[in-house]
């Protein structure tokens, strides 16, 4: 495959040349990280493009992506570049049948989803975690033999619209379109390499693609990927990493503010706040100096914000820039790729979205539209020539945005066509004005304003309280008044209401949805909904349906264990799910027996923090502790172990890579000395054993642990308590490198005979990703049964298996049962 330098592909091919060695990506997964330099990344994209080809699809073919952002996205965008395969990303919260219309509409050859999305059946899916695993033993040359030149003409992308006003448009973006954006980013935002970025956006928003992702990696910068968007972990992660920049929407700014203001109780932090928000602003370095105290718990290394994608409040900047955090605004849409215009980080205008980014040309028409043309604008819709005579006219793209230019060439947004009310008097109005004055309102925490019936100049305002705000003191009348007060005559209200939702309805990016909201309203008021119906959209009900059997009757008085049948592993999915479908957090430790249905519907009304179980009696082993460690055994060995026990290995271990879990028969104290004494050195040295919480690690029992890890390196596993804090455990211990032995029949069998297997082994070898080796060990019963205080003298036989390993579409229960009967076959030989 050749490249122009107008292509997707030399560009990255560049990236791989300049930063090499550079970390380009940390990936924190559910239970495990991950981190990617520029050169593995490049191979990675090289692999997936190659594997593609094999599987037929080449150049000008398209293939759909519905996933959360994660390093297999990135790989799979830049083997599209690199192939001139067509990526058609779609938003991983989109409903099935837009995901079907569009992958029909683009005759998608293939669909790549995460675990999350299941039963695609109107094209062939494969899960973009497995495709590490498919394409490891690829061989990247497949790519090289592809005679095909890539030009700045080719696509390489079809991104289709959020549809905030209309149905998503499938937007036709050509290589040079993104590499001009990219180059435009450069010469505005001068990057660092020495700079982290923490990616909140979804990857399939041209914004992240371009200004989070690409225009990154071309100072060597480095981006954190996590697919969990609760605010706590968030923190954690930007502080572990140092972050330097988001690239973030304006709604998350605003929720962000609004946390500190809460969380903001002693009087000296309070006064600080004020202090910074006099109107003569301080010195910006003079601001990050006394702001430090308040940053100090959330995000002391944060520097900058890069925010678009919609209006952003002038309270809210303010508030950012006070703290001494560089508010950078920029305005684009898709069709720019996105980019159009954007302050820089050291000339920001208040209130504005910038100038026009270099190479890029905007005009205001006579009805005060946005106007834009350049390299970076595509040139067309997919399909749709009735839209691209509508939208694009003389080398102009219509944006439908209304807006103004001051003397210095600066832009500032006023809102956009479709969304304008032409009032009676023959005024414009544009709701985003009107919803700026409710919003700083005390207790309210978001408004939407709407022209209702259409064309009557009767305007009405949806409102979504403040959590700590009762809807009982909610007084329509007195809201009315006091905000009317502060309206043009034009602008004022009719009527103000309570949402019936916790959130209006947004796009990925939170953008309201106002079409669909007041379609919304007027299903409300025109329809009764009877209470099955309401049942039926529970989505609590919903979410709980998929971890019952059809025929279990879920009420609110239910019991989530007794009546409902979840075990604790069936706890750790359900507790994801939830989370993810509230954006909250929840203590999986509190989900007890006691639990009902309801209890879980007040929990997640007033969600309690969730507390990540630390390893009691347990910290990380230092160099000095595995080596004394490694000396002990050396020694318990040679004068106790030889002496006594015969123990030889049948069938040999011929893994040697790590890390990996090692999973063995347990019938006796002996199996954990039986598997040390026959690992390799380098195993011995960086290994790690499960042993049960509750017997070695309980707290009456803290002297014994701490001298059972002088001879064992032991971890406390959790058998009746929270499975999550196991697998985050396994994930922290394999990160560092050390390898895991694990016994999954969950306790020692008395009578000898191999117990059955827990089915969180199957959950554990799922979400870890490693191989899985097992270990059939014979005759540690005889030698030192469980009842026994003592040991005998006698041989044991330790056989080693073929490494496992499971891809994500493999059911729990069948990698349960694949590994018990491969550990019972060793037992045969």
């Amino acid at each position: 495959m050749y490249y122009t330098p107008q292509s997707l592909g030399y560009f990255i091919q560049f990236l791989a040349r300049e930063f090499s060695h550079h970390a380009a990506i940390h990936y924190y997964s559910q239970y495990r990280y991950q981190s990617y330099t520029y050169t593995e990344l490049y191979e990675w994209m090289r692999k997936f493009a190659s594997w593609m080809l094999e599987q037929g699809i080449h150049k000008g073919d398209k293939i759909v992506i519905l996933s959360k952002n994660c390093p297999e996205w990135v790989m799979l965008l830049g083997a599209c570049g690199l192939s001139g395969i067509i990526l058609v990303p779609i938003d991983h919260q989109s409903p099935k049948h837009l995901v079907k219309r569009i992958a029909e509409a683009t005759s998608a050859k293939y669909l790549f989803t995460d675990r999350s999305i299941k039963n695609f059946s109107f094209c062939k899916q494969i899960l973009i975690q497995d495709l590490l695993s498919l394409t490891k033993d690829c061989s990247s040359t497949r790519l090289d033999e592809e005679s095909s030149l890539l030009n700045g003409e080719d696509i390489l992308e079809i991104v289709y619209t959020s549809g905030t006003t209309q149905d998503p448009k499938g937007v036709v973006i050509r290589h040079h379109n993104l590499i001009a954006n990219i180059r435009g980013v450069r010469k505005r935002l001068r990057y660092d390499s020495g700079w982290t970025f923490h990616s909140l956006l979804p990857l399939s928003h041209m914004f992240e693609q371009t200004v989070g992702c690409f225009g990154v990696f071309r100072f060597g910068g480095e981006i954190i990927y996590a697919p969990s968007r609760r605010f706590s972990e968030q923190l954690t992660l930007m502080q572990k990493h140092k972050v330097h920049t988001l690239v973030t929407v304006p709604a998350f700014l605003e929720q962000i503010r609004k946390k500190i203001l809460h969380s903001v109780k002693s009087s000296k932090a309070k006064t600080l706040l004020n202090i910074l928000e006099r109107p003569k602003k301080l010195p910006f370095f003079l601001r990050r100096i006394l702001s430090y105290p308040i940053r100090k718990r959330l995000f002391p290394s944060l520097d900058s914000v890069i925010t678009g994608g919609s209006a952003l409040c002038l309270e809210v900047e303010d508030f950012w820039e006070n703290l001494g955090i560089r508010v950078v605004q920029g305005y684009g849409l898709t069709e720019a790729s996105p980019l159009v215009t954007c302050n820089s980080f050291h000339q920001r205008v208040r209130g504005s979205v910038g100038t026009v980014v270099p190479k890029q040309a905007i005009m205001i028409d006579k009805n005060q539209e946005i106007l834009i043309g350049g390299e970076n604008v595509s040139s067309e819709y997919y399909q749709a020539p009735e839209l691209n005579e509508h939208y694009f006219k003389d080398g102009w793209y219509r944006t439908g945005d209304i807006g103004r230019l001051d003397s210095e060439g600066n832009l500032y947004i006023c809102g956009r066509t479709k969304e304008m009310i032409l009032h009676s008097s023959g005024m414009n109005i544009f709701p985003s004005d009107i919803e700026a004055v409710i919003q700083k309102k005390k207790g309210i925490r978001e408004a939407a304003v709407f022209e209702y019936p259409e064309g009557t100049s009767t305007l009405f305002a949806a409102i979504l309280l403040e959590n700590d705000q009762k809807p009982s003191q909610w007084n329509e009348k007195d809201f009315l008044y006091s905000c009317n007060q502060k309206l043009a005559q034009q602008q004022k209200l009719s009527r103000a209401f309570l949402w019936h939702k916790n959130t209006f309805p947004k796009t990925a990016t939170l953008k309201l949805q106002r079409k669909k909201l007041i379609a919304e309203y007027e299903k409300s008021i025109s329809i009764q909904i009877d209470d099955k119906e309401i049942e039926n959209n529970d989505p609590l009900l919903q979410i709980l349906s998929e971890y019952t059997s059809p025929s279990t009757e879920i009420t609110d008085e239910a019991n989530l264990i007794h009546d409902l049948g979840l075990d604790s592993v069936s706890m750790v999915d359900l507790v994801l799910s939830l989370e993810a479908k509230y954006s909250i957090e929840l203590d999986e430790n509190r989900l007890s027996a006691g639990f009902s249905v309801g209890d879980l519907r007040k929990e997640l009304r007033s969600p309690r923090t969730c507390r990540k179980r630390v390893m009691s009696n347990f910290s990380p082993w230092s160099k000095q502790q595995k080596f004394l460690r490694s000396l002990l055994q050396k020694t318990v060995e040679k004068m106790w172990v030889k002496p006594r026990f015969s123990i030889q290995v049948n069938q040999k271990l011929l893994y040697q890579d790590s890390p990996c879990i090692f999973i063995a028969n347990h019938s006796s104290h002996l199996d954990s000395v039986a598997i040390l004494s026959t690992l390799p050195p380098k195993y011995r040295y960086e290994l790690a054993i499960a042993a049960a919480s509750d017997y070695f690690f309980s707290p009456e029992k803290r002297i014994q642990s701490k001298i059972y890890q002088l001879f064992l390196p032991l971890f406390p596993f959790y058998r009746s308590e929270s499975f999550r804090d196991n697998l985050r455990n396994i994930g922290e211990l394999l990160d560092r490198g050390q390898s895991i032995v694990l016994f999954p029949e969950g306790t020692r069998s008395r009578s000898g005979i191999m117990g059955k297997f827990q089915k969180g082994i199957g959950v554990i070898a799922k979400e870890m990703q490693v191989p899985i080796i097992p270990i059939h060990l014979t005759n540690t019963h005889a030698l030192w049964p469980p009842q026994e205080k003592k040991p005998k003298r006698g041989s044991v036989l330790v056989n080693y298996g073929e490494p496992l390993r499971f891809s994500s579409h493999h059911e729990i229960e069948e990698i349960t049962q694949i590994l018990e009967n491969k550990v019972k076959d060793l037992g045969k030989i």
